[in-house]
């Protein structure tokens, strides 16, 4: 039998991190650009953040690993609250060093937060409580698509990143 309360929570975060993957991913290029980057530094921050979320995802699970006792959901929650923290410094439209760290920090906190938002289901599984990660998953897919087309409206850098 489907948890409805756990399920309800589940697609919301599927939800909420599909819907800011818009901003983070998909639009990160023109916010790049109307903050003043050039297109080298622009690839090199992505080629960055998509490094360093390989390099941690084996890392965050093995310390998953380690410290079982440590509730899963609150390890995402830290991991938007650093995301968070990125984006609003982003926000302050630091120099290049500061984006170069806040690209560290989209790498290792925010770009492979979806290989853990997933494997909750996974755990939820092994739990014996049950979601419906299909329709949790095609509910973000949607808001990805909704969001997309709502921030595609947008026209600065900041509007942009006060969505995300």
């Amino acid at each position: 039998m489907i948890d409805k309360k756990l399920n309800i929570q589940y697609t919301c975060l599927q939800i909420s991190y599909y819907a800011t993957v818009v901003c983070c991913v998909l639009y990160i290029v023109p916010v790049l650009q109307m903050q003043g980057f050039n297109s080298v530094l622009i690839g090199a921050l992505l080629g960055l953040r998509a490094l360093l979320s390989v390099i941690f995802q084996p890392f965050f699970a093995g310390l998953i690993a380690k410290y079982p006792q440590l509730p899963f959901n609150y390890f995402i929650a830290a991991m938007i609250v650093a995301s968070m923290g990125a984006t609003f410094w982003q926000l302050l439209r630091p120099n290049t060093l500061g984006m170069i760290l806040i690209f560290v920090l989209y790498g290792i906190f925010t770009f492979g937060m979806a290989s853990f938002i997933d494997a909750m289901s996974t755990l939820y599984l092994f739990q014996n409580k049950k979601v419906n990660y299909p329709i949790a998953r095609a509910a973000g897919s949607f808001s990805l698509a909704i969001v997309s087309l709502i921030v595609g409206k947008l026209t600065t850098a900041e509007s942009i990143l006060l969505v995300q």
